[in-house]
């Protein structure tokens, strides 16, 4: 099983060049991949603006969304910034996408919340036309410096539903999970297989799942703090539960490592909830050491 960082792009009060320099000390340090998420109504950087700068300092580590919510943005957009990143880093990229669930974000995106699932299915249609080099809607030019090979760039599909599986089968390399608990994660991820085996797919899905850090007791305070206010839409007792779900040490951060590499997923991105650059170091030593 491989494991990734998450780049710290939606906690509060962190300084931009927090993010280049999160993302060269993480290559240094051997994790995979480079891992954004993306709220628009919550401080932070813009998850595809967040990798491109990380991909100016690394030459290695891949990048990837999880997730970007697809329906805020034209599918032109979201095709011709998603490639820029891929052809930016070198082909790097793996673009992980969902319908979305705070409607707050799709007031200030001025999107109709309650459109976004048809929306999406359309959405993805479009951008894998764009990437073939077929002009943007309504026009006669493509809006690409030049075609991407092959279907584009490899697609995530993440949610939590019977429709998250279908179009994990229909458009996906794979499933990104949401931030739950592994008890609800792990069987979702046999019925992704199942799926996947059943509609013939070739291989096996590749399985994305998430979880969070925050390692040592002078940011436990931070880890909390960051982690409820993220989780307050869900309503306070939920973000209680996610506010002390991080890891905070090395036992805690392998238990978690050992019980998804038990289930068989392919990649574990930690998550943090505290910014200090200490906390690559910290994590690695936790998870490589």
């Amino acid at each position: 099983m491989e494991i990734a960082i998450g780049l710290p792009n939606v906690i509060p009060d962190v300084p931009g060049d927090r993010l280049p320099a999160w993302a060269a000390r993480a290559e240094e340090r051997g994790f995979s991949a480079l891992v954004v998420t993306e709220r628009t109504v919550y401080p932070g950087y813009d998850p595809l603006l967040s990798l491109a700068a990380a991909a100016a300092v690394t030459r290695r580590i891949r990048l990837v969304t999880d997730v970007v919510v697809a329906p805020l943005r034209s599918p032109a957009m979201l095709a011709k910034d998603a490639a820029g990143v891929w052809e930016i880093s070198g082909g790097r990229l793996t673009l992980g996408v969902a319908p979305g669930v705070r409607a707050d974000d799709f007031v200030a995106a001025e999107r109709r919340f309650g459109r976004r699932f048809a929306r999406f299915d359309e959405d993805l249609s479009v951008v894998r036309a764009i990437w073939k080099g077929e002009p943007a809607p309504g026009t006669d030019r493509s809006p690409l410096a030049r075609p991407l090979p092959g279907d584009g760039v490899p697609l995530l599909i993440g949610g939590f539903s019977d429709g998250a599986i279908e179009r994990t089968v229909r458009w996906g390399i794979g499933w990104a999970a949401p931030s739950l608990a592994p008890d609800d994660v792990i069987p979702f991820a046999g019925r992704v297989r199942a799926a996947w085996r059943a509609a013939g797919r070739a291989g096996d899905p590749r399985i994305v799942v998430m979880a969070r850090f925050g390692i040592g007791a002078d940011v436990a305070d931070v880890s909390r703090a960051t982690a409820r206010d993220y989780f307050s839409v869900l309503g306070p007792e939920l973000a209680e539960v996610f506010a002390g779900d991080a890891a905070h040490d090395r036992a805690e951060v392998r238990a978690v490592i050992d019980r998804y590499a038990a289930a068989g997923v392919d990649e574990l991105v930690f998550n943090p909830t505290a910014p200090e650059l200490s906390q690559v170091d910290r994590l690695a030593d936790a998870c490589f050491g």
